[in-house]
């Protein structure tokens, strides 16, 4: 009687774990709500609808980056500078970003390659390269 009690408690384990694979057993393992998706800007006018005033003519100064400067050197600064806004169109152009809030270089950047970050008033960051933000300059800079 003891070995069927053992047993019996041994499946009752073996059954329990099996129970606890990682494959989906319910609903549960779905999102709650579904992502939010934002328009995509059509025109100019919409993209800088969709970025705010200050991240559209936000300029960096070496007064107040002199880390970026000196990791950048003074051509790449001023070229970084020329390109934060073109960063914010590419934030605009996300159909996660609700309205961008802040556009800037990222402490990843060098004097080969630029990497900026735009952040959203909805709490999504999105990262745009240096090739990104000059696609967009392309685009719109004579629209």
């Amino acid at each position: 009687m003891h070995k069927i009690r053992q047993i019996a408690g041994l499946l009752a384990c073996i059954m329990l774990v099996s129970s606890c694979s990682d494959e989906k057993t319910s609903d549960f393992d779905e999102p709650l709500v579904e992502p939010i998706t934002y328009p995509i800007p059509k025109t100019l006018d919409e993209v800088r609808n969709k970025v705010s005033a200050s991240a559209w003519k936000f300029e960096m100064t070496i007064e107040q980056y002199p880390s970026t400067f000196e990791m950048l050197g003074s051509q790449r600064f001023d070229e970084a500078n020329e390109l934060l806004k073109w960063a914010a169109a590419v934030g605009a152009e996300s159909s996660k970003c609700n309205k961008v809030g802040t556009s800037d270089v990222s402490d990843k950047s060098n004097r080969q390659n630029l990497l900026f970050f735009v952040d959203c008033e909805n709490w999504e960051r999105i990262w745009v390269s240096e090739e990104m933000a000059l696609e967009a300059k392309l685009k719109w800079e004579n629209k």
